[in-house]
């Protein structure tokens, strides 16, 4: 029996207590968080002065990293417990088991220290998209892109022992090797012309 990492999607908002509950329960647990110190001017009836702020961030979200060994009967009731705890939405898993995420990654987790994503670089990424990693235990092997979450990180399946693994990683880790199928936009022009032919019938 040996314990791995995996990978727990929290409902949105709920990481924190969900890594509570988790800690609580005896499991050991990772959820990295980026702390940004800044210097803000506020402006008072008399004098202005700058106040020093502290901002924390989770580094991947609603994700957190849970050790267990989810192998087996027992490893079954484990799984069990943590979906049915409240705030969790489930594993990240290949097909119907929850997939683990190597030590090394979770090694490079805890070392690293990025910086946030702009709008413009998270806009380049989508559903499909083949990426190559920059940095990390996996640079310069390939993933393919299953979403994009709003503050800037990708979900992307990389084949790892021959089977597809999903693992969380920062817009900043990855370039962009071959850009996937996106819907066609239909044109401003083209939404008048349906709009005016609808109104006319």
């Amino acid at each position: 029996m040996v314990e791995r990492w995996y990978v727990v999607e929290a409902y949105e908002g709920k990481d924190e207590e969900v890594a509570l509950r988790l800690c609580a329960a005896g499991f050991k647990m990772l959820r990295p968080v980026d702390v940004k110190r800044s210097h803000v001017r506020e402006k008072l009836a008399r004098s202005g002065r700058h106040v020093r702020r502290v901002t924390k961030r989770p580094r991947f979200g609603r994700y957190v990293f849970l050790r267990a060994e989810l192998d087996g009967e027992q490893g079954a009731c484990t799984i069990r417990a943590v979906k049915d705890m409240r705030g969790v939405f489930g594993f990240l898993e290949s097909g119907e088991r929850p997939s683990p995420v190597p030590d090394a990654m979770i090694d490079f987790y805890r070392e690293f220290n990025p910086g946030a994503a702009s709008e413009t670089e998270i806009a380049r990424y989508g559903a499909g998209d083949r990426v190559r990693i920059l940095v990390g235990p996996f640079e310069g092997l390939v993933a393919v892109v299953e979403g994009v979450d709003k503050i800037g990180l990708l979900r992307v399946l990389l084949d790892i022992f021959g089977r597809p693994t999903p693992l969380p990683i920062e817009v900043g880790h990855v370039e962009l090797v071959e850009q996937g199928r996106r819907p066609p936009i239909k044109s401003a022009s083209k939404r008048c012309a349906n709009r005016e032919l609808a109104q006319m019938a």
